[in-house]
């Protein structure tokens, strides 16, 4: 039986939010065994970083998505 895929969010702007999502992520992987899919809303600096770092991890049922966060970064900013 295969099992659901996890859908995880973050709201990245700066360094410190990467830093924390990818500690993050490096824990959810270490412990969960099942597919996951990560989706990024980041400041277009954030997003070359991210898609960089994601591109050389060759992790079995881990898919990623970046998206902009343009003007909703203000609406979205009690997710952090």
């Amino acid at each position: 039986v295969q099992q659901p895929i996890v859908h995880l969010a973050s709201l990245i702007s700066g360094r410190e939010d990467y830093l924390r999502a990818e500690t993050l992520i490096k824990s959810i992987l270490l412990f969960h065994r099942g597919s996951l899919h990560y989706h990024f809303i980041a400041d277009s600096k954030s997003r070359e970083v991210i898609s960089a770092l994601l591109q050389t991890w060759q992790i079995e049922n881990f898919r990623w998505s970046i998206y902009e966060s343009g003007d909703d970064a203000d609406r979205l900013g009690w997710v952090r």
